[in-house]
């Protein structure tokens, strides 16, 4: 009976233990996603600590999607979160997302963004994009859009592509464009 007790006991500190190592492994290999929130956009200020994010992304996206979330990582607040450890320097990988957007930001230990891997669904896509795409398949109609951008401290933005899917009856195709429109 005492060995039964024993064994029980240990083996309930032992998964308590392993249990807890979980938790930390848990966070540290997922990042903390955060749910699409009420919309919010303000000018460009140089007092924003990640300004220089929205100076060479450029603010003149006509897509209230893109222009709401580039304004939301920039204000994101890393002393907000659980995983937040200031007592060494680290960087930290932070995911937001809902159904328009997935964005991938690594910030410094400061706050500051030190990269980015933007994709955006199904969002308004520039004027001049749409008049060059229609002009060039009259007839066609839009289906659906994905917009993507890499941006690094060092270089600002890597990549710009805009990828759409346009449709005629049951024919689709899909064509890809540059940051300047051009054809990919």
């Amino acid at each position: 009976m005492r060995n039964l007790i024993l064994t029980i006991a240990s083996v309930l500190t032992i998964n308590f233990i392993s249990g807890q190592q979980n938790d930390l492994a848990f966070q540290d290999a997922n990042p903390t996603e955060f749910k699409y929130a009420k919309k919010h956009i303000n000018s460009v200020s140089l007092k924003r600590k990640n300004s220089i994010y929205l100076v060479r992304k450029g603010t003149n996206q006509e897509s209230n999607t893109v222009n709401y979330w580039m304004r939301k990582i920039a204000d994101f607040d890393l002393n907000n979160t659980s995983v937040f450890d200031n007592s060494e320097k680290a960087s930290y990988r932070i995911v937001f997302k809902n159904k328009q957007a997935r964005i991938t930001t690594v910030y410094d230990n400061n706050g500051g963004i030190l990269t980015s891997k933007e994709k955006f669904y199904n969002i308004k896509i520039p004027h001049k994009l749409r008049v060059l795409i229609l002009k060039e398949n009259p007839g066609w109609s839009f289906t659906k859009n994905t917009y993507y951008v890499t941006y690094n401290k060092e270089h600002g933005i890597e990549k710009q592509e805009y990828k759409i899917q346009i449709s005629q009856g049951h024919i689709k195709k899909t064509l890809k464009f540059d940051k300047n429109f051009k054809s990919i």
